[in-house]
């Protein structure tokens, strides 16, 4: 018995999840970083906080909507080429 695996909307919310927490990690490194090397103390505002979440999200959104399209045109492409 063959297995197909679907994409489905869940995987993308599951995707887009796991690169908001990823990204948020991240970008909270790099901004403790860098305001440790410019100001010489680790002095970070809510603003700051704020400013990491919402890129997280944005780029989250971006790299997750984006892989499960792509992800989704091989899955066609693939399905099209077993037809023939």
């Amino acid at each position: 018995m063959k297995r197909k695996n679907k994409l489905i909307i869940k995987l993308l919310f599951l995707g887009i999840l796991y690169l908001f927490i990823c990204c948020i990690f991240f970008f909270s490194i790099a901004l403790i970083g860098i305001k440790f090397v410019v100001h010489h103390r680790f002095l970070i505002d809510k603003s700051d906080v704020e400013n990491v979440l919402m890129v997280s999200l944005i780029a989250a959104v971006a790299a997750g909507s984006g892989s499960w399209l792509f992800a989704k045109i091989d899955e066609h492409q693939k399905n099209k080429k077993d037809e023939h």
